[in-house]
């Protein structure tokens, strides 16, 4: 069945018509790749949905798989998560995510006066300094607690997270967050267009590229399906990450950028999952995903914090300088 973005949309009306007929409903929107020219990576995608209930949901997370590499993920949040409007538009990764959404549901316009609200001043040089000066606080302290992650899969999930979390310092100064899958190709378009070219080179460094061979990734995904499958008979199905569609959807998605201009991109989607993924195993099932971490170098504490520390320093500097330029102080709390 060949699948086109008119079909994707199509699933994903049915997918709110039917959650619509649950009187608690206030709105069903849409976010995520839909929303862009292209939202296949190796023939696979997600259709992201976000709920809004007037009382608390029945749960957070839960995914559906109309087929194979196509998952419908939904997302439950109470209204009080949306009041007052004019949080979210400061907040970091609610808040870009309000502003490009798309409504499918929404009969007592309760969405639409929340965007409203939203898109009003978002853009603004306060707002935008305010969300990033939040990530870039977060990051460091997140930073300060590394040392008292004793098991190395904690760690490394650590380390993943600070630079998942300091690369947005930038993406919300434009407004927008950047899709795990696609991360370091979205960076890579990021730092071209604040002409931080280097932000690249030290992200790569720190997570290992230059030793990660193209030739070693046959093997490194074969332990990682293993794993992933190890992961999944110890989880509930509403994981956001370890569940039984995603395993497709990782795995495409890496190797369609293994198969791209630059492989070493295929490097943070695999690090993450397979990290969420040992986690949840015992210390001797972790011996290859440890031994992968190591030839990367991700388990030398001294060195790999040191690198994170100087990369947090170059945020912080890149955000003064933005910040300056626009006649605005970072906030101390930084």
């Amino acid at each position: 069945m060949r699948i086109t973005p008119q079909k994707l949309h199509n699933w994903a009306r049915e997918v709110a018509r039917q959650i619509a007929r649950q009187e608690d409903v206030l709105t069903v929107y849409l976010v995520g790749s839909l929303l862009s020219n292209a939202p296949l990576l190796g023939e696979t995608t997600d259709v992201d949905l976000v709920c809004i209930w007037n009382q608390r949901p029945p749960f957070p997370h839960e995914l559906q798989q109309p087929r194979p590499g196509i998952l419908i993920d939904l997302r439950h949040y109470p209204r009080e998560a949306f009041e007052p409007a004019r949080r979210v538009r400061t907040d970091p990764w609610l808040g870009p995510e309000v502003f490009v959404a798309r409504t499918l549901y929404d009969p007592r316009h309760f969405f639409d006066r929340v965007q409203a609200t939203v898109r009003s001043h978002f853009h603004d040089p306060e707002v935008a300094l305010h969300r990033a000066a939040h990530l870039l606080a977060q990051s460091r302290e997140a930073w300060m607690r590394l040392p008292t992650l004793q098991e190395t899969v904690l760690f490394v999930d650590g380390v993943l997270d600070i630079v998942f979390r300091s690369a947005h310092v930038p993406a919300t100064l434009r407004g927008y967050t950047l899709p795990p899958r696609r991360f370091l190709w979205a960076l890579n378009t990021l730092s071209r267009i604040f002409g931080h070219t280097d932000w690249m080179a030290a992200v790569l460094q720190l997570l290992g590229a230059p030793q990660a061979p193209l030739e070693a990734w046959g093997q490194w995904l074969a332990l990682w399906e293993r794993d992933f499958d190890r992961a999944l008979a110890t989880q509930p199905v509403r994981h956001p990450v370890l569940h039984p569609g995603r395993k497709h959807y990782y795995l495409a998605g890496i190797q369609a950028l293994l198969q791209g201009e630059t492989p070493a991109f295929a490097l943070f989607p695999f690090l993450w999952t397979w990290t969420q993924a040992a986690a949840r195993l015992t210390q001797e099932q972790r011996e290859d995903w440890h031994a992968v971490i190591h030839t990367l170098g991700l388990d030398r504490r001294d060195p790999v914090t040191e690198a994170l520390d100087q990369w947090l320093d170059g945020m912080e500097n890149f955000l003064e300088a933005w910040a300056q330029e626009h006649g605005l102080e970072v906030p101390l709390a930084l």
